[in-house]
């Protein structure tokens, strides 16, 4: 009796625009127009992978047994081989929903129940046998069980007053430069306190020294990974002209390294993490454009705007009340 909406990726904005600019350049001849045409395909394949992802990780996290597998077309190259196979859905090797142009693997997924493809042969969903017809037969648990079960489900809902209690402590892997947050829960305090600032700073500190973060966000979101470079650079790594002549790196944002957090761990991920890749993508664009970073910041907002998001999120979290 348990229903299991299907889900739906983003649209890819970002690609879809360059293409677009692509096309109608003026000054392309025929030919090359025609070869840029040819990436519309692979961004059409791209936005199936990742709803078949999406739908994967989405059931996974949801405590289905599924697997993802990707099946190398005819003339599979080398790139592709080395990324081919069956796996579990929150173990997929780096690369896997990546595409080249022209690539022609085949990216699906299947639970106990059922499997799906919207790649290669065209989309289908294949039923497994019912119960007693060679399938499994259905796991029962004991209201026991499934109280257990519950406790350590990634997608249970804490009450604030929960939250408050299960403090995340961040730690740092000096050698590979890669950080977690052991037994975080996400919003668990005051994005504007005193403990939010200073972890911020140790947060911001920290990710300047990761190597591992941004593939890892890239393969968990879709976005280019030389995008979520650029973006990191921004936030992180370069200094700016904060006004009043100073020169600076951005301020630490408690709700940006959260943020920052779900994306490099795949898991959990809000809306508003997503805009905010969305929106620094933008604003840095802007600022190459000319507009200064204010400026910038505020043109983008009417678009993308993160803080009001990730400041809706936390309200809701924490008990407050808009006014």
């Amino acid at each position: 009796g348990v229903h299991v909406a299907a889900q739906y990726a983003d649209f890819p904005e970002v690609r879809a625009q360059k293409m677009a600019n692509a096309l109608s350049d003026p000054e392309a001849g025929d030919e090359t127009i025609k070869r840029r045409a040819e990436s519309a395909g692979n961004i059409v394949a791209a936005m199936h992978d990742d709803n078949i992802r999406a739908n994967a990780e989405f059931r996974s996290r949801a405590g289905f047994t599924v697997h993802a597998q990707r099946i190398g077309g005819a003339e599979c190259c080398e790139w592709c081989a080395s990324v081919t196979g069956k796996y579990a859905a929150d173990e997929t090797p780096q690369g896997f929903w990546g595409r080249h142009d022209n690539c022609k693997c085949t990216i699906l997924y299947d639970s106990k129940r059922g499997r799906q493809t919207l790649r290669g042969t065209g989309k289908r969903w294949t039923e497994q046998p019912a119960e007693g017809a060679g399938a499994d037969a259905l796991t029962v648990f004991t209201a026991e069980q499934a109280t257990a079960a519950q406790a350590k489900h990634p997608l249970i809902q804490f009450t604030p007053e929960q939250a408050k209690t299960m403090q995340g402590i961040l730690t740092n892997d000096a050698e590979s430069g890669t950080m977690r947050i052991a037994g975080a829960i996400t919003g668990a305090l005051d994005p504007n306190g005193k403990r939010a600032e200073e972890h911020a700073e140790r947060y911001y500190a920290a990710v300047r020294k990761m190597k591992t973060d941004t593939w890892r966000i890239a393969e968990n979101t879709g976005f280019p990974a030389e995008q979520i470079q650029a973006i990191k650079s921004y936030i992180f790594l370069e200094k700016h002209d904060l006004g009043d002549g100073r020169v600076d790196y951005f301020d630490s944002s408690y709700m940006v390294a959260e943020s920052w957090q779900r994306l490099i761990d795949g898991k959990n991920i809000l809306p508003h993490d997503i805009t905010l890749l969305r929106h620094e993508t933008m604003e840095r664009e802007l600022m190459q454009h000319g507009y200064t970073q204010d400026e910038a910041h505020i043109i983008t907002s009417q678009k993308y705007n993160y803080q009001r998001e990730a400041e809706a999120y936390y309200d809701s979290i924490n008990g407050n009340s808009a006014e």
